[in-house]
């Protein structure tokens, strides 16, 4: 099962994350700065720059993310073992164990079958 922070960055192309500045549209029309605080099913839980108050929005209606600072790691799919993998410098897939942790899948150091652009992956995952 996906969380829904993994949900929203994958499916809406966003660099969401827990504690994240980001500039979104009140509930008057006014685009104010607030917090990314959690995430609820397919909606960013936020905070208002001087407000107590939690309230719930689009990944993408209205909102403006920062820069992401970090290149996203190439990745893209084993011809071997068919699932997503991390990629070397010269596009080829890189070292991974299949079919068990001791065994190295035989899709490592080929190209992948196509690569993936989508995904967005940060160092710590927040709990949803």
């Amino acid at each position: 099962m996906t969380r829904p922070a993994e949900y929203i960055r994958r499916y809406y192309g966003v660099p969401a994350k827990k504690g994240m500045q980001i500039t979104a549209q009140d509930e008057h029309g006014k685009r104010r700065p607030a917090v990314i605080v959690g995430f609820k099913n397919q909606y960013l839980r936020a905070r208002f720059e001087g407000e107590q108050r939690i309230v719930t929005l689009h990944a993408t209606w209205e909102i403006t993310y920062p820069e992401v600072p970090n290149p996203v790691p190439a990745r893209g799919w084993c011809n071997w073992c068919t699932r997503e993998r991390a990629l070397r410098a010269d596009g080829t897939v890189h070292w991974h164990p299949f079919p068990s942790p001791q065994d190295t899948c035989r899709g490592a150091g080929q190209p992948p079958t196509h690569r993936v652009d989508y995904r967005i992956r940060y160092d710590q995952d927040e709990a949803a």
